[in-house]
């Protein structure tokens, strides 16, 4: 449910997405998984980013031929749909279906932490390789391309941890047995947008098998 105080500023014909099936398809995803780790890439917010007054026309996006527009009822079939992702319902279906939240963080935080920079420029020697990578890598680390658009959200169970991430990777674990109760609340509370002394009920609650 949208909480009620996200719902006070939305002015008249507010329109937006809300996942229904995000929370089957969760309990689906861990009843192939007994034991490891999922990392989620997509374009999405926090609920408290996602529900904002000033997007009154919802993340809906149709793309035919390479072009975008709004309306999903044009060339049935034939268009590409998307919708962006609310990533604190991702979280709180993800805890209910059994996982562990081990990190939540921009794609270009995640990247840099993981030093793509270092085995980009180890790839080739031919400076005209590197200038066609560095154009890769801006569009996925830029704010204004993918980089704070796509988030990365880190779900693990069976006693896994996430893969191993230099220090900046925005609480995702570092090392094997590295992750304290309080990198956990941390990423918690960025997706829900609370304050750090008052968790939310829904996201506080004790991991299954904790």
């Amino acid at each position: 449910a949208i909480p009620v105080g996200l719902q006070a500023g939305w002015p008249d014909g507010y329109t937006s997405e809300l996942c229904l099936e995000l929370p089957a398809w969760l309990q689906t995803a861990a009843s192939w998984l007994a034991a490891g780790t999922a990392l989620i890439f997509d374009y999405g917010f926090p609920r408290h980013e996602y529900f904002l007054p000033e997007r009154f026309s919802g993340t809906l996006r149709c793309y035919y031929r390479h072009r975008a527009h709004e309306n999903p009822f044009l060339w049935p079939g034939l268009q590409d749909l998307t919708a962006w992702v609310d990533f604190s319902l991702l979280a709180e279906s993800a805890i209910t279906a059994g996982f562990e939240l081990t990190g939540y963080t921009t794609q270009a935080n995640f990247l840099l932490a993981s030093g793509i920079d270092q085995r980009v420029t180890k790839q080739s020697p031919d400076p005209r390789a590197h200038v066609a990578m560095a154009a890769g890598l801006r569009q996925l680390l830029l704010p204004g391309e993918m980089g704070e658009s796509v988030k990365v959200i880190s779900l693990s169970r069976g006693g896994a941890v996430a893969p191993e991430v230099p220090p900046g990777a925005g609480g995702l674990r570092r090392r094997p047995g590295s992750d304290p109760p309080q990198v956990r609340v941390r990423a918690l509370l960025e997706l829900q947008g609370a304050d750090p002394g008052h968790p939310p009920a829904a996201l506080a609650q004790p991991c299954p098998g904790r």
